[in-house]
């Protein structure tokens, strides 16, 4: 059956929210207001989008990533929007809020990044193979019964550890306010939010939707009631496909601007046979801004930095108006599920996003100031979690403070050691046995919300590192 945008479009909230009287904005844009406000999207702005613990601050940080995303799957929802509505024959009043979706899913999208990036995310995946590995009985305590189907995604929950599920938990259950629903976000965001619909043990690479896990097993019950409100069912919500263009865009064009200007690359580069799809733009960038006057004072440097903003500019508007093309041109199939592919893999204009991302695979990724830093991140993070499983595991909630897991314990973040806590029976044990399957979150959540410099500064302290 189709999906139905009545319902895809629910205002409807986990948990009543009271409305001032003078507050006369929409229920949309009091999510876009919350997820602005939030701690999680404050703490991007040192966490890494490609460069960690960079020191030029015109270098883009994961929060100048999702502000970039969150403009272009704003663009991309107003001009998607006319379609939208007509086809559903709603009211043109509707498009504000197809709008401010797109813009408030493409700020959170990322706000379950570990430090490090995906780097920092390999080394959570790597970290707990290994404990689960070392430790028999506590991958059987997670698993439970053997009849039980959802043991395998307790289990895959942590050996495949993912940080797009991570940003669910978050805004569901980690943000504590004045309650356990996270930020109780509308149901039409929280549904636009899940780029991945399926759960750890049902991964399925041949899919857009299905590729990577989107929710912890933790997290089942609040995705039954999405889709439930949403009438999502395992579906995507359709403006999640133009989300996750804009992050496909800002990923394909701004890292090569950010390239450009740490001297990574040069600008002759994407003049080479190997990156054709580019050529014409680049000539264009570079006529545009020779007939300002300003570039004649520029420096050669410099002169390629204001040639790579501006290409910067047109190749979005290029691929902007591509993903919109696809979205309509694909639009039967989103609506009845049976779409595969992420819209960038089908639009006319797929070569130009393959040549942006080949610059950034063969030169950017593996430049090696970037690997030097990816490589100290993770033992950043292997020995954090470590350090942090320890006190965790080791907490005796009778000893005093000379017991040393105790001492680690009361380094654990208050909100989540409330989450925590909230989700077991105290003093923290079920039938006498620590709850592993809460407990490794807990540690997980700690290390997750800590940003590159908090967490190398941290390592430092604890571990008299140089």
């Amino acid at each position: 059956m189709p999906l139905d945008w009545t319902k895809l479009l629910s205002t409807r909230r986990r948990l009543e929210s009271t409305k001032l009287p003078v507050d006369h904005r929409s229920e949309f844009e009091r999510d876009y207001d919350r997820a602005l406000f939030s701690t999680p999207v404050r703490r991007l702005q040192d966490k890494a989008q490609v460069f960690p613990l960079e020191s030029n601050d015109s270098i883009r940080t994961r929060l100048t990533h999702s502000l970039e995303v969150s403009s272009i799957a704003r663009i991309l929802g107003y001009y998607c929007a006319p379609f939208i509505l007509a086809s559903a024959g709603l009211p043109a009043t509707h498009r504000r809020d197809i709008e401010l979706l797109c813009q408030t899913c493409g700020l959170l999208h990322d706000v379950g990044n570990p430090p490090f990036g995906h780097a920092g995310e390999k080394a959570i995946a790597g970290w707990f193979k290994e404990l689960l590995r070392a430790n028999p009985r506590i991958e059987e305590h997670i698993r439970g019964d053997s009849s039980d189907p959802l043991g395998e995604q307790r289990v895959k929950d942590f050996a495949d550890f993912d940080g797009n599920s991570q940003t669910f938990r978050i805004l569901t259950k980690l943000q504590l306010v004045d309650n356990y629903a996270g930020l109780n976000l509308t149901f039409a965001t929280l549904a636009t939010l899940l780029k991945y619909t399926a759960p750890s043990h049902q991964i399925d690479k041949g899919t857009a939707r299905s590729k990577k896990h989107g929710y912890f097993f933790s997290e089942n019950t609040i995705i039954a009631e999405v889709r439930d409100e949403t009438g999502l069912g395992t579906f995507r919500h359709p403006l999640t496909y133009l989300v996750e263009a804009a992050d496909d865009i800002a990923y394909a064009v701004v890292d090569i601007e950010d390239a450009l200007k740490k001297g990574v690359i040069q600008w002759q580069l994407l003049g080479t046979p190997e990156f054709a799809a580019i050529h014409e733009y680049k000539k264009t960038a570079e006529e545009t801004v020779a007939g300002s006057q300003a570039v004649e004072r520029l420096n050669v440097s410099s002169r390629e930095h204001a040639y790579a903003a501006r290409l910067r500019s047109i190749l979005i508007t290029e691929l902007v108006a591509s993903v919109v093309r696809a979205f309509e041109t694909h639009y039967p199939l989103i609506m009845d599920g049976t779409m595969v592919s992420a819209l960038e893999k089908c639009c006319d204009r797929n070569d130009l996003f393959d040549a942006c991302k080949q610059v950034t695979c063969r030169y950017v990724y593996f430049a090696k100031e970037t690997l030097k830093l990816e490589i100290m991140g993770k033992k950043v993070v292997s020995d954090l979690l470590q350090l942090f499983w320890e006190g965790v595991e080791g907490y005796d909630h009778k000893a005093g403070t000379y017991h040393f897991p105790n001492k680690v314990w009361e380094m654990l973040s208050l909100n989540y050691r409330h989450v925590f806590e909230h989700g077991v029976n105290p003093p923290f044990k079920k039938g006498g046995e620590l709850d592993y399957h809460l407990a490794l979150h807990l540690v997980a959540d700690h290390v997750c919300g800590m940003t590159d410099t908090f967490a190398c500064q941290l390592h430092r302290e604890l571990f008299n590192a140089s």
